[in-house]
């Protein structure tokens, strides 16, 4: 799967990679900008930001592991 950009979701996605032990370092080398817009009223300054990100796991073993 290639990295993109789910614009209903405005979401990013990176491209899947495999981890194969505990504590391994993947570099991702993925760069994105995001851009927010907030309206400028009284009290703008106290808008709440949230940047999420999650990361999902896929148990290769069902389907027959990683190779």
């Amino acid at each position: 799967m290639s990295a993109m950009i789910q614009d209903e979701q405005q979401a990013y996605l990176t491209k899947g990679y495999l981890i194969r032990y505990c504590e391994e370092e993947v570099e991702i080398n993925d760069v994105v900008m995001f851009r927010a817009e907030v309206d400028v009223e009284p009290g703008y300054l106290q808008t709440e930001f949230i940047l999420e990100s999650e990361l999902y796991f896929s148990d290769l073993a069902n389907l027959g592991g990683p190779d």
